[in-house]
């Protein structure tokens, strides 16, 4: 099992990583990326896709 220091450094690491690929601010530029694509496609409201139980 993982203990909180190792999950501290996990993330610490992934965001080196991150960083690194995708330069300052990168992964938000993707996120932006992909929710302007899923509006062209018209995916972006995920509650059109979700039933509803009652």
């Amino acid at each position: 099992m993982t203990n909180p220091e190792e999950f501290e450094r996990l993330g610490k690491l992934f965001e080196e990583i991150e960083e690194k690929r995708f330069g300052k601010e990168g992964f938000k530029k993707i996120v932006n990326q992909i929710s302007e694509y899923e509006k062209v496609l018209g995916i972006y409201e995920l509650s059109q896709f979700t039933p509803i139980f009652k």
